[in-house]
């Protein structure tokens, strides 16, 4: 069993590997766990050593060039040094809102570098955008760092460590090295960077409407003016950015109980939550939860459609210090209305439980009295005699002193704080174990191509159970479907009633499936609990080896020459492919290959989250511009004629067609459809091929071709119009190879010859079609 289990762990971590997954996503040693975030920085964020940077400036007023530049932004060029490498000239500037302007006579400014302003491609260790922070209102240097550090198990943190900065060779002192969240930091945490990536932002607001809801994702109409104000489009690569804003704003506005299911297709709720908790708990001052109008990004997902809020940085945490002011309840803003993430989800009960689920988990793992006070002792040990030695720091060594006593009595009380909270100490169930079973019962050993898994939970019987929940993905990131578990003895769930709950996942033909249960108490409040419990950035996942070619998975339809026929998302005629699933059953094509080189079958390959829902289409671009989206290839089809190949993960053949010479706007297509041969046809773009009945005019225009008898068993009569009988007129059969050419103005032909079947004729821009019985 031992060998087994370890086989079973070596092929989880190699699907994971083939499948490309973002920088955040890993694996857990015992290769049964996908985890998204608390990774171990390396490179140019790596925690384990301070980085050493230069910045030599040629000007001799760089300083009041830096200074003027303020306001609009634009940097100045310096050449940076990183770790005595010498990287190139960058753009250099001064960056933040009142780390600047309450630091005026200080030199101590926080930095944007703009790597690539001179040369495009420049990047130190793989990015481009860089910012140093001064640690404004942190004397500690060490709040941004920590946040990061504990909440990155939970939702998406840029990454922080410190640098030694050096200015024109004089020492700078100690910085806060905290990665831009740009569209390098999103391509690490999710499946593209393509989707619409917003700021919200009061920076052409009166201060004085702080906290007025107005950039807090509440409706403010349909017209998209009404939202440029408060936020900024930071990046988009999809279509309708601002009114997919406003749409999801809509959505939020309308959340209530009776309607989780458009709330669902709109949010990451369970990310949200997450996003919520994890604010709330480390009382991030600069945040949703707390000012609602700045200082947080949303992202709405290329892939899923989703829109996920996150975190923007993490300076102003840990700062309750429960004499100032009152301590923050852990529903903060719940009861206000112009915080809708806060007030419509978290008063809709199941989301409200599972965020507390979440905010326990967050409590009992990260703000851990004995765990902060670790981290803080080894930060303090890398970092103190950079502070001691900083001449131009903002707080004296005193603060600094006082400020690290203060981060670990703040994770001391809050913690204390928080569990003496009624609703925080109820309990959701107690898990003792998950496991996974193959159809014949076996422990850990993934199923078979096609074959069920049978997930069982073994629950303490400590708490009433009212419910549990199976949640389960054949996709790397995104939604989850749900099953009921039962425990009634039917159910491969051992006896009724002993505590012991199991559901089956369907079969899926090859593949990663992940999954998670969730536990709902039988007590008034339905408290909720998860396993594993960091779920949704943690959890189970099995990998189905692919069948060979058994997918049921075809080349159902191809177009190698498109002038009129389809548009792409770019509204680009390019060159499309249709795939079509035979099965009941939804086939995950992610790590699946095409190629049109029958010597390279992995030339491209299908990114993660690639679907083909059961007997339904997935249309392809064989464009050479991998750019425009997800589900463009690499290569281009030849309308002369050539080889596609579909291959599985493990480059195993699934279908293939060789085809010749293609006509523009003429699709080669299986009939019937999903199973049939191959024949040239009217396109039937991500639509069933059909019977073809009779013979048509295929385009509009004016005839300039007569063509008869038809069907023709014999001689065919072809008859052109005296203006245009110097273009070439083209017959190809049904597999797309040219049968005849000619320039006479009246063509008779003998067919009788000719294989039975349906015939094309192109001629200029028309089409036009006979049968040769």
């Amino acid at each position: 069993m031992k060998l087994i289990l370890l086989l079973f762990c070596l092929l989880n971590v190699c699907a994971l590997r083939a499948q490309n997954l973002p920088l955040e996503f890993h694996y857990s040693e015992d290769g049964q766990r996908l985890l998204r975030g608390g990774k171990t920085n390396t490179g140019l964020y790596d925690l384990s050593e301070i980085k050493t940077v230069e910045l030599i400036f040629q000007q001799s007023n760089y300083w009041k060039q830096l200074r003027d530049n303020y306001e609009t932004e634009t940097p100045i060029v310096a050449t940076l040094i990183y770790d005595d490498i010498v990287i190139g000239e960058v753009g250099a500037r001064f960056r933040g809102h009142s780390s600047y302007a309450e630091t005026y006579t200080s030199d101590k400014k926080s930095f944007k570098i703009d790597v690539d302003f001179v040369n495009d491609g420049l990047r130190v260790e793989g990015y481009k955008n860089l910012r140093f922070n001064n640690a404004h209102e942190d004397p500690s240097f060490m709040r941004e760092l920590l946040y990061g550090k504990l909440a990155s198990r939970y939702t998406p943190m840029v990454k922080v460590n410190f640098i030694h900065l050096f200015i024109n060779g004089e020492d700078w002192g100690l910085y806060v090295n905290s990665q831009h969240p740009d569209k390098t930091y999103l391509d690490e945490w999710y499946l593209s960077n393509d989707g619409a990536f917003f700021r919200a932002s009061y920076e052409d607001i009166e201060k004085s409407a702080l906290w007025d809801g107005t950039a807090a994702l509440n409706y403010l109409g349909d017209d998209t003016i009404s939202y440029q104000s408060y936020y900024t489009l930071k990046s988009s690569d999809i279509d309708s950015a601002w009114q997919k804003l406003v749409n999801a704003c809509y959505i939020l506005n309308l959340s209530n109980a009776d309607n989780k299911d458009l709330i669902e297709q709109t949010f990451s709720i369970d990310q949200t939550l997450w996003y919520l908790a994890i604010e709330n708990i480390f009382t991030d001052e600069d945040s949703y939860v707390q000012k609602g109008n700045e200082d947080y990004l949303a992202y709405i997902d290329a892939e899923t459609g989703l829109m996920f809020p996150m975190e923007y940085d993490g300076n102003s945490t840990f700062k309750s210090n429960y004499a100032a002011h009152p301590a923050w309840r852990p529903f903060k803003n719940v009861d206000n209305p112009n915080y809708p993430l806060l007030n419509k989800l978290l008063n809709i009960p199941e989301y409200r439980q599972r965020y507390l689920a979440h905010y326990r988990t967050i409590l009992d793992e990260s703000l851990n009295g004995e765990k902060v006070s670790a981290w803080v002792d080894s930060l303090d040990m890398q970092i103190r005699q950079y502070v001691i030695n900083d001449s131009k720091k903002l707080y004296s060594f005193q603060a600094y002193t006082e400020s690290i006593e203060e981060l670990k009595d703040f994770a001391v009380r809050r913690y204390e704080y928080l569990n003496r909270k009624a609703e925080v100490q109820e309990q959701g169930p107690v898990f003792s174990q998950v496991t996974m079973f193959n159809k014949n019962m076996e422990a850990d050993v993934a199923p078979l191509a096609g074959d069920p898994a049978i997930i069982k939970a073994w629950l303490s019987p400590d708490i009433p159970i009212k419910e549990v929940n199976l949640y389960y993905s054949s996709e790397i990131f995104g939604a989850f479907n749900v099953l009921s578990m039962l425990d009634d003895g039917n159910h491969n769930d051992n006896q009724n009633n002993d505590g012991i709950y199991a559901a089956e996942i369907p079969g899926v033909t090859g593949g990663i499936v992940r999954y998670y249960v969730e536990a709902i108490a039988n007590t008034n409040i339905r408290s909720a609990s998860y396993f594993p419990a960091g779920a949704e950035n943690e959890v189970f996942f099995y990998n189905v080896e692919y069948s060979g070619s058994e997918q049921g998975v075809v080349i159902n339809e191809l177009m190698a020459s498109n002038s009129s026929t389809a548009t792409d998302e770019e509204g680009k005629y390019e060159d499309w492919v249709e795939l079509f699933n035979n099965n009941d059953f939804d086939v995950n094509l992610d790590g699946f290959y095409l190629s049109d080189d029958t010597t390279e079958l992995d030339k491209w390959q299908f990114g993660v989250n690639s679907t083909i829902k059961a007997k339904d289409y997935l249309i392809i671009w064989t464009d050479d511009d991998e750019n425009d989206g997800p589900l463009h290839t690499s290569f281009k089809l030849s309308a002369d004629g050539e080889f596609l190949i579909l291959s599985n993960p493990n480059l195993d053949i699934v279908d293939q067609v060789e085809f010749g010479e293609q006509s523009t706007d003429f699709s080669l297509a299986r009939f019937p459809n999903g199973v049939g041969d191959f024949r040239v046809q009217v396109p039937t773009f991500n639509a069933t091929n059909g019977e073809i009945t009779g013979v048509e005019q295929i385009t509009q225009t004016e005839e300039s071709v007569i063509v008869y008898p038809n069907p023709v068993q014999n001689m065919l009569h072809i008859i052109k119009k005296t203006e245009v009988i110097n273009n070439q007129l083209m017959i190809f059969n049904s597999v797309g190879q040219k049968v005849y050419a000619g320039n006479r103005e009246y063509e008779i032909l003998d067919v009788s010859k000719w294989s039975p079947g349906l015939y094309f004729i192109v001629f200029g821009d028309e089409r036009h079609k006979f049968i040769k019985q």
